[in-house]
């Protein structure tokens, strides 16, 4: 993809869904696993409505929170001191949670999340958990890295190589 704005994931939720109704399949998810990314998660709310419930990746979920440990110079410190490599643990520890509980257990941990921007319904693996269910979107993340590396490029043009030589 081009870019990662909500019209564009629209777009592209509305042309696999229609190429599955050209095959004879019929589009019907229950659930869609996203990153952080606010654009697919109202894109997936206005193509499939809500009966498709979204949830955020709970790999992205710790990839996050280890940016944060990082970017607040704590990652020499989280590799040598034990109880703050414990506690940082348990900052993920909320999205097992029941729903209900995620108020206290954030409230326990004493930190601040965005839950106007991410809801706990969006990250809260509880009930994939119980279900024994997919809590992460790493078969998509693994299929582009393949991709990528088979094709040497994220973002490959058909045109690329033919352009080039007309110059």
């Amino acid at each position: 993809m081009t870019g990662k704005s909500q019209a564009l994931y629209e777009e592209l939720f509305r042309a696999v869904d229609n190429k599955c109704a050209q095959l004879g399949f019929q589009l019907d998810p229950s659930v869609i696993i996203s990153d952080f990314q606010q654009a697919v998660i109202s894109a997936v709310r206005n193509v499939f409505s809500t009966h498709v419930r979204s949830r955020c990746c709970f790999y992205h979920l710790t990839q996050c929170t280890w940016r944060r440990i990082q970017h607040s110079g704590l990652a020499t410190a989280y590799k040598t001191n034990a109880e703050l490599r414990h506690f940082c643990g348990m900052i993920d520890s909320p999205a097992f949670l029941p729903l209900s509980d995620v108020p206290k257990g954030m409230a326990y941990l004493h930190t601040i999340v965005p839950t106007e921007a991410y809801p706990p319904a969006l990250w809260n693996v509880n009930e994939a958990t119980l279900a024994a269910t997919t809590r992460t979107n790493n078969v998509c993340e693994s299929w582009n890295n393949g991709y990528r590396t088979h094709v040497g490029h994220a973002n490959p043009c058909v045109y690329g190589r033919p352009l080039t030589q007309l110059r």
